[in-house]
């Protein structure tokens, strides 16, 4: 009897904590919440080094925060810890600030530990200061940071705020909540090797939340965790569709927003702004002017046009000749699978990609998890595949809603990317995107000697190969009827190209490559035409060349004291052999087409962004920051021109998307919050004709064809606009020529060096 009773007091007490873990403490359950306005750390806070300041150059909030000071330390820093023996799943929120060190690069990183089934506490979840980077600010702001680990079911388990060595920050505000997930969870606890084929995923820190259902699931429950619409199918979010039908009453929600915004007044038909007061020469093609001190584009019937853009816009390239008929869709690998997600070596993770008719084959690429398997992989194209549910096959009256969003979006252009057939159809202006040289073939010989020059996309090239020209005449010849298109903004060619800054690193990558290297050649070219004899050329450089040719065999790298002179020398040739070509190909075609540059990633603006005014009549950046005040070309451009932001966002990570790429935020309000901030130094700088979002469409939930994913677009995968986004631009789309117009020029404004992108 006695035992009966005690076998049900553990049975009781075993239902009690599952269903404390499943239905309980949902608003979790405080462990720490401390801003240690008593003047010290709570006793659930452990620190070591950290003590309590209320030096006001050091206080975040009120009279006290937690200070860590690792200026004298090389290595990590804990800078504090909590511990729990009852909650599985903790989740973390605290502010800090960089107060000294580099405010870019000395985010703190978050790790979290939980014990195994032998007691012993193992590193589960990290996050890296790599990724804490794209959570800084600028200098001396505050950032907040919210994180959700999980750990094994009835073992202990320890958050812990690291900080790098030789930085000292600030903490405070400092929350912890506890949860519990039922055990059948733990195979999600250390999830590396089960989404090692995603870049993020549902369980990673800045996604999760702790009541999440998810947790509670075993992996059979888990997987599949992508619906047949391309959607994360265990949260509900907004504009999530379940069904057919749900996809087909979005088009009659979409409709009765267009009855509220009707296509914006006082644009013309390039939607320029109509305003008497501000008439200009006609010339039937876009065009730049400056004006009153601020640079415009402007229209073919001669109105200012401010570039309110969008990356990727339009139908991918899907339908071979786009009309508003029901066009045939493409089958398989003959469309460009740039927004399409690899499901082959994974098919687990899908409900259903069973349907041919949107399978094709992904690039292949250096970071893609399949490139191991020297081959692309079988992917899904849940966009299209939507599409087709959602209108009909072939999408009919494809070019009419094309036209329509474009109207009532506020958005004027289809930017880098972007589907210029049907944007040429649909007469919305588009700019021609075309590289020189493919990031996944080699159609220009790279600078491939024994001296690494690196590059991100692809190694540099090498501009001086001689099939570089007549190969891109004939890209950009075949491009023709869009360029000469008045709905043609202009040509952009390549992007985020892997640019040398450093003249010097550029020489010796060139004289570590072989005799065969063209740009070795001209160099060679180049100093017997300045030194004459192999013998001056050796004063000069401190080297020991027995002759021309030994010069081109040898691929010693030449001493620190090699001229510089000649190195800056070949640096601008290198760079001058570049746009001179693009420029020549483009103007060839259409002389009155303008030339948009290269879009430099950020990190690269530099000398070849200032060589590039010289050819450019627009020269485009790609660059992720909060804001770009008193952003202008380089102090040494050797042209004055526009500049064009050829890519910028903020994504949201609270819906169906866990990826945060370059700068994310919490909440689709503040998304929409620092769009309007951002654009509105677009609009008031007068160096700057626009900006372009990256991009129309969210990126898979599983990832492209490289790994990335996040809900970066206006219109999501099953083709519903991000409403509250989409409102968002409308509103800056309609005041922004007036807004630039009364802008007074601050000649002392000063740009931010922030740049956020991964180059």
């Amino acid at each position: 009897m006695r035992d009966m009773i005690i076998m049900k007091k553990v049975n009781l007490i075993a239902f009690v904590i599952a269903s404390f873990a499943l239905f309980g403490c949902d608003e979790g359950c405080e462990i720490v919440n401390d801003n240690f306005e008593n003047g010290k750390c709570s006793q659930n806070i452990k620190t070591s080094v950290s003590k309590v300041s209320s030096e006001k150059s050091e206080v975040i909030d009120g009279k006290y925060s937690l200070v860590c000071d690792a200026t004298k330390s090389k290595d990590s820093t804990v800078a504090f810890r909590v511990e729990s023996d009852k909650f599985n799943v903790l989740e973390i929120t605290f502010d800090y600030k960089v107060l000294k060190g580099c405010y870019k690069n000395d985010a703190p990183s978050i790790n979290f530990y939980s014990e195994d089934e032998n007691g012993k506490l193992v590193l589960c979840s990290q996050r890296d200061r790599g990724r804490s980077k794209t959570f800084t600010t600028f200098p001396n702001a505050v950032v907040n940071v919210n994180a959700t680990f999980h750990g094994y079911y009835g073992k202990k388990c320890v958050v812990e705020v690291q900080m790098r060595g030789y930085a000292k920050l600030a903490f405070d505000n400092i929350k912890v909540s506890g949860y519990i997930a039922d055990k059948k969870g733990d195979w999600s606890v250390k999830f590396a090797k089960e989404f090692s084929s995603c870049r993020c995923n549902p369980f990673i820190d800045h996604y999760l939340k702790p009541t999440d259902k998810y947790l509670n699931m075993s992996r059979e429950e888990f997987f599949p965790f992508i619906d047949k619409y391309g959607q994360f199918k265990h949260r509900d979010f907004v504009g999530r569709v379940y069904s057919d039908e749900d996809l087909k009453k979005q088009i009659e929600e979409e409709n009765n927003w267009y009855k509220a915004n009707p296509r914006i007044a006082n644009r013309d038909e390039f939607y320029g702004l109509i305003d008497p007061k501000h008439k200009y020469e006609a010339t039937g093609r876009f065009r730049t002017q400056k004006i009153d001190g601020k640079w415009y584009l402007i229209t073919p019937e001669g109105n200012l046009y401010l570039a309110l853009g969008v990356c990727l816009y339009g139908l991918g390239e899907r339908f071979e000749n786009p009309t508003n008929s029901a066009d045939e869709f493409k089958i398989g690998s003959n469309y460009w699978s740039g927004n399409v997600t690899p499901f082959q070596w994974r098919e687990h993770f899908f409900e259903d990609v069973s349907n041919r008719r949107y399978v094709t084959k992904s690039t292949l690429f250096k970071r893609a998890y399949y490139f191991d398997k020297n081959a692309p992989a079988d992917s899904y194209d849940f966009y299209g595949s939507n599409l087709e549910k959602k209108y009909g096959v072939g999408v009919p009256n494809k070019l009419t809603l094309m036209r329509k969003r474009a109207d009532s979006f506020g958005i004027n252009l289809g930017g880098h990317l972007s589907d210029a057939k049907s944007l040429k159809a649909a007469k919305v202006p588009y700019t021609v995107t075309l590289e020189s040289t493919s990031r996944f073939q080699v159609d220009v010989i790279e600078l491939n000697g024994k001296y690494n020059l690196g590059g991100w996309w692809q190694k540099p090239s090498d501009w001086f190969d001689p099939n570089f020209e007549p190969m891109l005449r004939k890209k950009v010849a075949n491009l023709a009827d869009l360029i000469r298109s008045p709905y043609c903004v202009g040509v952009l060619i390549d992007g985020e190209l892997p640019w040398i800054e450093d003249e010097n690193r550029l020489l010796k990558g060139v004289i570590s490559c072989d005799e065969k290297q063209p740009a070795k050649i001209v160099l060679r070219d180049m100093l017997r035409t300045k030194y004459g004899t192999i013998e001056k050329l050796n004063v000069a450089w401190k080297s020991d060349y027995k002759s021309w040719e030994d010069f081109m065999k040898s691929t010693k790298l030449p001493l620190e004291k090699t001229s510089n002179a000649d190195a800056i020398a070949f640096h601008e040739k290198y760079i001058h052999r570049y746009f001179s070509v693009c420029q020549k190909a483009i103007k060839d075609i259409d002389s009155k087409a303008l030339y948009l540059g290269c879009y430099f990633g950020g990190s690269h603006w530099g000398r070849p962004a200032a060589i590039s005014t010289y050819y450019c009549d627009v020269v485009s950046i790609t660059t992720y920051r909060y804001g770009l005040t008193g952003f202008e070309l380089p102090k040494n451009a050797l042209v004055d021109r526009p500049i064009l932001i050829g890519e910028w966002h903020f994504v949201p990570q609270d819906e169906g998307t866990f990826g945060y790429t370059m700068i994310p935020t919490v909440s689709r309000d503040n998304q929409c919050k620092l769009v309007e901030d951002f654009m509105k130094t677009i609009i008031t700088n007068p160096n700057i004709v626009g900006a372009v979002w990256f991009q129309w469409e969210d990126i898979p939930t599983t990832g492209r064809y490289d790994k990335a994913d996040s809900g970066v677009g206006l219109i999501s995968i099953v083709d519903r606009p991000h409403y509250k986004l989409v409102e968002t631009f409308r509103k800056i789309s309609e005041k922004m020529y007036n807004m630039r117009l009364k802008t007074k020029i601050n000649k002392d404004a000063k740009a931010s060096s922030d740049d956020r992108n991964w180059l």
